[in-house]
């Protein structure tokens, strides 16, 4: 019988979750600014930045995020989802009609490296979001990396 290699697989030994909604509207947001989604559900890993509406990975790891944006009455604007200030996904929605509201939303798998960060960022100027929770911003650690495999046996 030949003996192979075997890889140890480690299980996520830091657990990491997040969601959090928009209480209140946010309005007159800046062109550029981060959308703070300010009511915080769940923060396990207290990885998520309420006040400044970002989320920084505490462990090298891949992971899994999501964002649902509702408009305010009457209202189309872009988002974008970035991480470390770069551009990874563009978000849109168009509420113009006459008492239209309307909703975007994206989820995207990042493989991130320990202190990268992540926010959802409004990119046009003056531009309203609407709260009451229907907003949100979610994430967690599918399966945390590491630099180097255990190999166990020969």
């Amino acid at each position: 019988m030949t003996k192979r290699n075997r890889v140890r697989q480690v299980e996520n030994e830091t657990p990491v979750a997040f969601l959090a909604t928009l209480t209140d509207h946010a309005q007159n947001l800046g062109a550029n600014q981060n959308v703070a989604f300010d009511n915080v559900v769940t923060d396990i890993g207290d990885a998520y930045n309420a006040h400044g509406g970002i989320f920084i990975a505490p462990v090298s790891g891949i992971y899994i995020f999501s964002t649902t944006i509702m408009s305010s009455h009457k209202t189309n604007s872009h988002f974008a989802l970035k991480r470390n200030g770069t551009r990874v996904t563009q978000l849109y929605y168009h509420g113009n009609a006459l008492d239209a509201y309307d909703t975007t939303g994206v989820t995207v798998v990042l493989e991130l490296t320990k202190g990268d960060d992540i926010s959802i960022v409004n990119l046009d100027a003056d531009k309203d979001v609407h709260g009451h929770h229907y907003s949100s911003f979610t994430g967690f650690l599918l399966q945390e990396t590491y630099d180097e495999t255990a190999v166990v046996g020969k």
